[in-house]
């Protein structure tokens, strides 16, 4: 599927390959060429996504640690 461009699409300047010109100058964007791309910046994102998942879950575990911590040393304050 082709999609005509407007001066403000900056694809052209990205991925020059996948912009076509018509013999009236008219630019359109040949989509199916972008899939390859697209499919590696999905894959690129769900690594980000996965390293973030792992970090968010060290910290919980983290946070989880001190506020136990944090408890038994008031709760034995507390007996005394």
């Amino acid at each position: 599927m082709d999609m005509i461009l407007s001066s403000r699409n900056p694809i052209e300047k990205i991925y020059p390959e996948v912009v076509l010109t018509d013999k009236d100058g008219y630019k359109s964007v040949d989509y199916s060429r972008l899939t390859p791309v697209l499919v590696e910046a999905i894959k690129e994102l769900k690594k980000e996504n996965d390293r973030l998942k792992s970090e968010v879950g060290n910290m919980k575990s983290d946070y989880d640690n001190r506020i136990k911590k944090l408890e038994s040393v008031l709760g034995a304050k507390a007996e005394k």
